[in-house]
């Protein structure tokens, strides 16, 4: 289980994110990614960080990362995608705390102290797919009742654990590779028979 320690840690970072913001964003429910070319924001052509990017964006917008931004990401608002491009990286890590948002593609390396690569509290529709991680305590750690949320075809590599499932239900894991890791590669703690495992690939699972 996460310590206490880990867990401040994270609400750190998604403070210490917000904290130059004068109000506190509005958190709202949209269908999931209905985005046009008009709705695309690119880091860093529009805004020099995803930061940045997330907090001037609207529900339907798609965020364009290319490059590698230092930096750790929280996201309040609904109905967002963060999508890499040409080989987009953060070394940070990402905290959603809206419904309906979708990760892909990022290449998400352990910086500074936030323990986890993606941080998901209780939120519906949740999207993680072919992103990388490396470095983390967990890789991905979804936190709470979350339906309609899948993590699908991610690699993590270098983590305690790669993906976690903490007192989880609703959530759909698939076509991840956990090749490596220091405690196991998959955990599901909790709620056991509310989510739904296929075709990972690793040789440690708990809970499963």
């Amino acid at each position: 289980m996460q310590s206490p320690r880990n867990l401040l840690a994270l609400l750190a970072f998604a403070l210490a994110a917000c904290a130059d913001t004068t109000t506190s964003p509005t958190v709202t429910t949209t269908p999931l990614f209905k985005v046009g070319a008009s709705n695309v924001i690119k880091v860093p052509g529009d805004y020099p960080t995803i930061q940045e990017a997330v907090d001037n964006a609207s529900p339907g917008n798609e965020i364009l990362v290319q490059g590698n931004h230092i930096e750790d990401v929280v996201v309040a608002t609904a109905g967002l995608r963060i999508r890499a491009v040409n080989g987009g990286a953060l070394e940070g890590g990402i905290g959603i705390l809206a419904d309906n948002v979708g990760i892909e593609g990022l290449d998400v390396h352990q910086s500074g102290f936030a323990p986890i690569g993606i941080y998901a509290v209780g939120r519906r529709g949740i999207e993680v797919k072919n992103n990388t991680f490396n470095g983390w305590t967990f890789g991905v750690q979804v936190h709470g009742v979350s339906p309609g949320t899948e993590v699908k075809n991610n690699l993590v590599t270098g983590s305690n654990v790669g993906i976690w499932l903490d007192i989880a239900s609703g959530v759909f894991v698939s076509n991840n590779s956990v090749p490596d890791f220091s405690v196991c590669g998959i955990w599901n703690i909790g709620l056991l028979t509310a989510n739904t495992f296929k075709n990972n690939r690793t040789t440690c699972t708990v809970g499963l």
